[in-house]
């Protein structure tokens, strides 16, 4: 068994969390919408990544560079995010409203989704700083969403310059999303204080996200 197995392995279980509790807040959700009381802030503070995903054309008044904020907060581009959700749309139908509204009253769901949240942050990381660039590619996208509602200003650039390097391992271990994601920062301009784009370097980016 190798680092890398262990890595994989490690990969792999913490996306087992990741939808378990993505399949959580969606069936608290239903609850919600059929009157039971859950505490919307904590909920909200639960949802995935995917949240953040805004598909081009979504909202015609968006900005470009509201778009690149908005897509920088996700580790899954369009066709993975539309995948994930419609598994858990999936499993969702093998439970009840009976049962989401039970579990949300009685059994302490909202705390096991946020147990499973942290469980999959600590795995993610156990997985990144043991080399693999999928989990170091979700490390930095995380740790860039804390900076999301300030946007690139100067008490948020060393977060940001963080998060670009541990995004960097992720492609310098072959993750082809974080060269995507790398190339979006460029063109942007969203980790520099004056906004200053680099289209150069983001078509780079783009080719070696493509291989």
């Amino acid at each position: 068994l190798t680092k890398a197995d262990v890595a994989d392995a490690t990969f792999g279980l913490a996306d087992v969390h990741e939808r378990a509790a993505d399949l959580g807040v969606a069936r608290l959700q239903r609850a919600l919408a059929n009157g039971t009381p859950v505490d919307q802030n904590r909920l909200a503070d639960l949802r995935s990544e995917n949240f953040f995903f805004v598909t081009p054309g979504d909202d015609e008044n968006e900005n470009e560079s509201e778009s690149y904020e908005n897509d920088l907060c996700t580790a899954h581009d369009a066709t993975e995010a539309a995948a994930r959700r419609d598994a858990t749309l999936r499993a969702l139908e093998l439970t009840s409203i009976e049962d989401d509204v039970r579990d949300a009253v009685t059994g302490d769901l909202l705390d096991k989704v946020g147990e499973a949240r942290e469980r999959c942050e600590t795995l993610t990381r156990a997985a990144a700083e043991a080399g693999d660039g999928r989990a170091s590619f979700r490390v930095g996208v995380r740790m860039w969403r804390t900076t999301h509602v300030l946007g690139p200003r100067e008490e948020t650039m060393a977060v940001r310059e963080e998060a670009a390097r541990w995004v960097l391992r992720g492609a310098d271990a072959g993750c082809g999303g974080a060269y995507r994601w790398l190339g979006d920062v460029a063109v942007s301009g969203a980790c520099r204080l004056d906004s200053k784009k680099d289209a150069k370097t983001a078509r780079a980016l783009y080719d070696l996200a493509q291989k």
